[in-house]
């Protein structure tokens, strides 16, 4: 008698080899339902063509296994509604390229030629990825100015602030005298 292998342990379990790797990650398994409907809504299906492949009675309860899948997968991943957001768009964009990108690139040993228009669909996906990644965020340049001011045009600066403190001075005595009040 032989020892059962670990794909003979794991299907006389009912554990996908995608539960065993969501536990591993984090403790929160996703279950194999959990990850197909997951994937029909990473493949752009609505939760009514969600809950038709499922077997499901209504959209609420295909709405809820996606919603309870991507809670499971924030906890894995330790992310919050906005990442969830963004990794499901990464996700369908990662499909898109993943369909375009032979096309873009042609076949040159099968005598395949590049196809401008994927290459246009291709460059769009991307375009969005780096949006979403934050790739094309401003980034910030540090600069310097050094003023460099001769002895004669220190000196010329230094007169005017002088001259100008000693109008002011001569001002502030002025009123100073219109107002002046003898206490006597």
């Amino acid at each position: 008698m032989t020892d059962p292998t670990i794909p003979e342990i794991r299907a006389e379990l009912g554990i996908s080899d995608r539960t065993v790797l969501a536990r591993t990650r984090s403790g929160v398994a996703i279950t194999e339902r959990e990850m197909r409907a997951l994937d029909l809504l990473v493949a752009g299906a609505t939760y009514r063509q969600i809950a038709l492949a499922m077997g499901m009675k209504g959209h609420a309860g295909a709405y809820q296994l996606c919603a309870r899948a991507l809670a499971k997968r924030a906890v894995q991943f330790n992310q919050t509604t906005v990442h969830q957001a963004r990794a499901l768009y990464l996700d369908r964009l990662g499909k898109l390229l993943a369909r375009w990108m032979p096309l873009a690139l042609g076949s040159p040993r099968d005598g395949v030629p590049p196809d401008p228009k994927a290459a246009d669909i291709v460059l769009r996906v991307m375009e969005r990825e780096a949006l979403i990644l934050g790739l094309n965020a401003p980034f910030q340049v540090e600069q310097e100015t050094v003023l460099v001011v001769t002895g004669d045009e220190l000196e010329g600066r230094r007169r005017k602030i002088l001259e100008h403190l000693a109008e002011v001075e001569a001002r502030r005595q002025t009123i100073e005298g219109e107002f002046h009040v003898d206490a006597a």
